[in-house]
């Protein structure tokens, strides 16, 4: 047996799980069909997901912005001058 060789049937037989049968194939093809759905489902819901991160991106963004409008100076008046210098 070399690699342009197959393997004899019964090694190739025997390398696996039998195939399901009953309520067990019924579980085995429910789960690609549950993952189908979640995609189905997450693919109705991404524009309201992205729509909802962007709107809380320039909520974010907009506050921040108020923040670095502060001058310097008003920045080192709040600040104890000891501070600075020690």
């Amino acid at each position: 047996m070399g690699i342009a060789t197959p393997m004899p049937a019964e090694v190739t037989g025997s390398i696996g799980p039998p195939p399901a049968q009953g309520p067990a194939r019924v579980v085995k093809y429910a789960k690609p069909v549950k993952v189908g759905f979640g995609l189905l489902w997450q693919a109705i819901r991404l524009p309201r997901t992205k729509a909802r991160f962007y709107d809380r991106l320039n909520a974010a963004l907009n506050s921040y912005a108020r923040v670095t409008r502060l001058t310097l100076a008003s920045c080192l008046l709040t600040i104890d001058i000891p501070v600075l210098w020690t």
